[in-house]
């Protein structure tokens, strides 16, 4: 493995203190560090570096150090370039003979999302020019790719899986007894007087929102943008539709999950092009944006953003196609097939823009026109040997170029008289289009909507930084009492 970057110890800086002690060049590259007395006590020295850190790779730390202070730990951090972000790596416990010769720390750590560009010091070391740190060499070296890490994982599972099975199997009949008895105590207890259980059920997710203010805020700043685009497709008889979570979280909680914070609705290919033209007609805070990501899988991926960049929320549109089929199972296994291929001939295409600051869906976005040009064309091609026809079908699937066939596992092809005509539900206080069969779909995908999920894990597809609350506050400000159509 190579390092990620020989670090320039000329640029240390400070998060808050504005005037620092520092000697540079100290006996052939050294530099001492120390800090203006009544300085922030959980200041950091931060060290930039050119790259960013990259999620799910491990990275070993390397410093050498010889420090005086009456701390009696110094903790090592990564923080992202607008310092919004910061992620805690290593701690350091100090000992007396530091003070008095160079110490050696070396930490492994894996990076938790991308974007990371600089190297914090902390813990309240450098007050004074008699309390100090000096430096004579730091390093960071990629030990460990995603790849052989997701490698490592994978041996580790199958190595441990004929035990698993045995301890499933043998406890599996005794859990799934216990846990359908959990279930039932629970909504029999839960039941107010008259009510069914299904009622109760009913009761109990309508109840649920969630507790975390800067979520509920970015909830909110989708929702804005989602009813701005329902406001274009209406006035231009453009059919969509809600779906996967977005559509349970109308019909069970008449909103977000609250675990949550992302929109979902699809749409017919042939009117994604209409969209665009009539976004750009009108007088709108919203755009369409439309690109491939190239990277484990391609994706042309289609949402509705604000105006504004800076506002990072927004509505994932997914593709949809038309075809003519007597039988489903088949056809859907066809489609997978030709995703496959499709997403590995894509890959020689693969793009990584490493600049500060950028998601992950933004540094793997394919630039190239002529790229762009061959993916389109091999898009066609497959949809002419699937029979894609713009206009009819008796079934509707997710495009090829659009989903993950990892992951879909359940409503990826549906019948047409699923999807249309299109049905009406509520999501956060607006009605909203909906697929014709509303439950069917639900229950196709997640099979029964109302029993207590088993885990809630929460799906964050923008960070929940400062920053980003802030500017969706602003967003709302100015656009949350706009007439919704």
């Amino acid at each position: 493995m190579s390092d990620v970057v020989d670090f320039d110890l000329r640029k240390i800086e400070y998060l808050y203190t504005t005037r620092c002690f520092t000697q540079r060049n100290l006996r052939g590259g050294l530099i001492k560090l120390s800090r203006k007395p009544k300085s922030c006590a959980d200041d950091y020295a931060c060290i930039r570096f050119d790259s960013t850190m990259k999620k799910g790779v491990k990275y070993t730390l390397d410093v050498s150090f010889k420090v005086k202070t009456k701390s009696h730990h110094m903790d090592f951090f990564l923080l992202t370039q607008d310092r919004q972000v910061i992620h805690k790596i290593g701690e350091y416990s100090i000992k007396k003979e530091d003070k008095n010769s160079f110490t050696h720390f070396k930490t492994d750590f894996v990076p938790d999302i991308d974007g990371y560009s600089l190297i914090g010091i902390c813990g309240g070391l450098l007050y004074g020019p008699l309390n100090f740190i000096i430096i004579s060499a730091i390093s960071v070296k990629e030990t460990m790719s995603e790849t052989e890490m997701l490698r490592q994982k994978l041996d580790a599972v199958n190595a441990n899986i004929d035990r698993l099975r045995r301890l499933v199997e043998g406890v599996r009949n005794d859990v799934n007894i216990n846990y359908q008895r959990e279930l039932f105590i629970h909504w029999n207890e839960s039941r107010m007087n008259g009510e069914t259980t299904v009622d109760a059920k009913k009761r109990f997710f309508s109840s649920l929102h969630t507790e975390d203010e800067k979520m509920r805020v970015m909830q909110r700043a989708a929702s804005v943008l989602l009813r701005e685009f329902d406001r274009v497709c209406r006035k231009h008889e453009i059919a969509y539709w809600l779906d996967f979570g977005t559509l349970l979280g109308a019909v069970r909680h008449k909103g977000f999950i609250p675990w949550d914070d992302d929109i979902d609705v699809g749409m017919l290919r042939k009117d994604i092009a209409h969209l665009a033209e009539a976004v750009k007609g009108e007088e709108t805070f919203i755009k369409v944006t439309q690109h491939y990501c190239a990277d484990k899988f391609t994706n042309n991926v289609v949402r509705i953003r604000y105006l504004d960049d800076d506002v990072k929320v927004f509505v994932d549109i997914f593709i949809h196609d038309l075809v003519e089929t007597d039988d489903m199972q088949t056809k859907w296994e066809q489609v997978k097939k030709y995703r496959r291929l499709f997403s590995d001939e894509m890959l020689k295409f693969k793009h990584v823009d490493n600049t500060p600051g950028l998601n992950r869906e933004e540094r793997l976005r394919i630039h190239d026109p002529q790229h762009k040009r061959i993916i389109t064309e091999r898009r066609d091609e497959y949809n002419e040997i699937l029979g894609v026809n713009d206009s009819s079908g008796n079934a509707v699937f997710w495009g090829v170029d659009n989903f993950d066939c990892f992951a879909a596992k359940n409503g990826g092809i549906q019948t047409f008289d699923r999807i249309f005509p299109l049905s009406q539900v509520e999501f956060d206080g607006t009605v909203y289009c909906a697929p014709n069969m509303v439950q069917e779909r639900l229950t196709e995908i997640y099979g029964d909507i109302y029993s207590l999920p088993r885990d809630m894990v929460g799906h964050t597809h923008v960070a929940r930084t400062d920053k980003q609350y802030l500017k969706c506050l602003e967003a709302l400000e100015k656009y949350d009492n706009a007439p919704s159509r």
